[in-house]
């Protein structure tokens, strides 16, 4: 379907009834009949029980997106089959004519039979913005959408390309004061040439992949994983299609920006979603797959764009703390590695050193002193990544780091189908057979790409006035570093 400017009206079943693919519970099975009946009869008496004038489809509607939300699993409401997390606030932005009337109906409904508790859970905001609910499901509620066999759809994606647009407000606090935080919305944008190129060539992916067999393990079923509710582990059951490996699509951010005005573009598939335990157990026309994966890749790709040796920069995640830091009287050895890994990607994405210090006090903030942790983790990296402060805790950073590694991921692709080698982007990681001959192909092919990518990104931001990126180092010895 063609991306366009407005977002088409759809009945409310295509979210519940087209596509019958994954239940809502412990387990798969397909949409049984006493679900729908279950569905059927609760719409209809909150519609007739209401003291306000309901409308039908939309109190259904709103029922789908209400149990969609009541689950730890991801859910689509997208009309192109884009999946989203279950809490985030997208409701109205992406259901057509949804109304919060009819979700607070539903809302309402559940609260009064003590399926839901309003003092714990997730805050979803509703269509004027203004509108808000929050709420948690209880177990025995969970248990009772199990028992009548509840079924909603992870809409496989239909479209290749994906435009988000993010938008800044300011929300007033209940100390009084006020604090910018940011709305992510889908848009569609017109279809340039530029669009248009990207497109075919992520359909000449699909077409491609979709010439070899897939499976897990030897088998193409299912796969179990853990994940975690009310922070209880339970198990899951999926089911594997072969359109996990092949439905790629690009998922880009644009922005008003002179330099980067469509940032990002990162490949995403069902595969991705997979843990990583289950995609090493992945096996391309029967053979089992290598992982090959970019190491330390933005730190080093940002030294790379900006011209400047990593010579000087040893393990990237290695910080010097004195003995005397809180970090190291807080923190146990076992853990140090992985907070200051998490702290560096922050440092690199983040757009400011106020929201960097956020993100990872928000990170740590079950230790205790976790913002002077905090603080002392972003002085320490922002010293060690001197050599290109004239870009980190900018909104430039994470703009050409990850458009970067997308485009480098665009390169491999082309030459891996150039060369008939089957390979599966995992964000910025490979999987391909594990063959001698293909896997130093592959590696090469990454190493090309990102040298490329690398010369492509700077040459974008060079021709603008704000920034001007020297080289002063062998970018291929840096890249060497990457993949080795």
């Amino acid at each position: 379907m063609e991306p366009c400017d407005h977002e088409p009206e759809l009945p409310w079943y295509h979210y519940a009834h087209r596509h019958k693919n994954i239940s809502f519970g412990k387990t798969l099975s397909p949409l049984s009949a006493q679900a729908e009946l279950y569905l059927q009869t609760v719409a209809n008496h909150i519609v007739s029980s209401s003291k306000q004038r309901l409308d039908g489809d939309l109190v259904m509607k709103s029922l789908i997106c209400f149990i969609a939300n009541c689950i730890d699993l991801h859910y689509s409401v997208d009309h192109y089959g884009c999946s989203y997390p279950r809490d985030v606030n997208i409701w109205s932005a992406h259901i057509p004519n949804f109304k919060a009337d009819e979700f607070l109906a539903v809302v309402d409904y559940f609260e009064h039979f003590g399926a839901i508790d309003h003092k714990l859970g997730r805050y979803i905001e509703l269509a004027d913005g203004n509108t808000q609910s929050k709420f948690r499901p209880t177990e025995d509620f969970i248990d009772a959408l199990a028992d009548n066999e509840i079924t909603l759809s992870i809409v496989q994606d239909a479209t290749e390309l994906v435009f988000n647009r993010t938008r800044h407000r300011t929300v007033k606090l209940k100390s009084g004061r006020t604090k910018t935080v940011e709305d992510k919305r889908r848009v569609y944008p017109s279809l340039t040439d530029e669009i248009k190129q990207i497109r075919q060539e992520v359909r000449e992916f699909r077409r491609f992949l979709s010439g070899f067999e897939y499976s897990v393990n030897g088998l193409d079923h299912t796969i179990v994983y853990s994940k975690r509710r009310n922070g209880e582990p339970y198990r899951i059951v999926r089911h594997i299609k072969q359109s996990d490996f092949i439905d790629y699509r690009r998922v880009f951010r644009l922005e008003d920006d002179a330099i980067l005005p469509m940032a990002g573009g990162r490949y995403y598939a069902g595969v991705c979603g997979f843990p990583k335990a289950t995609r090493k157990q992945v096996h391309i026309d029967g053979v089992p797959v290598r992982r090959l994966d970019a190491a330390n890749l933005h730190p080093r790709l940002a030294h790379a764009i900006v011209g400047v040796s990593t010579e000087h920069l040893g393990d990237p995640y290695d910080l010097d703390f004195d003995d005397g830091s809180v970090f190291n009287s807080i923190v146990d050895c076992e853990q140090r590695r992985d907070i200051i890994k998490t702290s560096v990607l922050i440092f690199m994405n983040a757009q400011s050193k106020t929201s960097a210090l956020r993100a990872i006090a928000d990170e740590i903030k079950t230790l205790d002193k976790y913002w002077t942790i905090a603080k002392e983790l972003i002085d320490k990296i922002d010293n060690k990544y001197r050599a290109i402060r004239q870009i980190t805790l900018k909104p430039i950073c994470w703009k050409i780091l990850q458009t970067c590694d997308a485009y480098a991921m665009s390169l491999m692709i082309k030459r891996a189908i150039e060369r008939g080698i089957c390979i599966l982007p995992i964000h910025d990681e490979l999987l391909c057979q594990d063959t001698p001959v293909t896997v130093e192909e592959v590696k090469q092919i990454m190493r090309d790409s990102y040298s490329d990518a690398v010369s492509h990104v700077r040459r974008i931001v060079n021709e603008s006035d704000e920034y001007r990126f020297e080289v002063q180092c062998d970018v291929n010895k840096e890249i060497e570093k990457i993949i080795e």
